[in-house]
């Protein structure tokens, strides 16, 4: 997150733990009492997410089967039937879940082609970069990438601002009680 560009740091469920200023320069985090906790739960509960994503179906079903696929091995950990029972109270997401063990032609085309843009009206486009950490436990670093001119405009106003200003999320985890 030191190098400038928005970011996220996730826990190993995909809770968020903090971002940076940066975020907040794309108008992405306003008051906490709004945010969901999880971070697939902020893009399926922020209109702004269903607004500026170009292709916002391919994006909830590879959030989602990037979180399957890296949240496996805790899965029917009391951590993690408590995280799908609060991401199940979120309107379509029992249908996007249950979507990605369909194994037919139209789910898998709209994952392949999916490339996680992001849009954001006056602040330019993005890409979602995800990186792992492991430090002894692991995080997730979600980066918006610029892919155009606005976009690095909206990065370079940001940075002459002030510095990347880090927040931290309150503990909305269940991971205290992962082993």
């Amino acid at each position: 997150m030191k190098d400038g560009l928005p970011g996220y740091i996730l826990d190993r469920l995909f809770y968020v733990r903090a971002w940076n200023s940066y975020v907040t320069a794309l108008g992405l985090e306003h008051e906490t009492a709004e945010r969901h906790p999880h971070f697939i739960g902020r893009v399926m509960t922020d209109r702004r997410f269903r607004q500026s994503a170009c292709h916002y179906e391919a994006l909830i079903r590879y959030l989602l089967q990037a979180m399957w696929i890296g949240t496996g091995r805790l899965c029917g950990s009391q951590a993690y039937v408590r995280m799908l029972n609060q991401l199940a109270e979120i309107p379509g997401l029992r249908e996007y879940w249950s979507s990605l063990v369909l194994d037919d032609d139209g789910s898998m085309k709209l994952l392949q082609e999916a490339t996680q843009d992001i849009v954001i009206p006056g602040r330019g486009k993005f890409r979602l970069f995800s990186l792992k950490i492991e430090y002894p436990l692991f995080y997730y670093l979600l980066q918006y990438v610029p892919m155009d001119e606005l976009a690095w405009r909206t990065i370079t106003l940001a940075r002459a601002e002030c510095g990347p200003e880090v927040s931290f999320a309150p503990d909305a985890s269940p991971l205290h009680s992962v082993g």
